[in-house]
């Protein structure tokens, strides 16, 4: 899923990730949040957001007990 503040995309392409990245750069406090379906490499999704000029990136990592 691909998601930010206007949209969720459930399947998607390589140019709406790019889509939603441009406007991350555009528009102030957007974000864009990428969540794979099952954990890759124990990482479920991936969160991104410009702050002071600045490219923030945030995990989700699953830990299995």
């Amino acid at each position: 899923m691909l998601r930010n503040q206007e949209s969720e995309l459930i399947d998607f392409r390589d140019i709406d990730v790019e889509e939603y990245l441009a406007d991350m750069f555009v528009t102030p406090d957007q974000f864009v949040v990428l969540s794979a379906p099952k954990a890759q490499n124990k990482v479920r999704f991936v969160q991104a957001c410009t702050h002071d000029g600045e490219i923030e990136v945030g995990l989700g990592i699953e830990i299995l007990r």
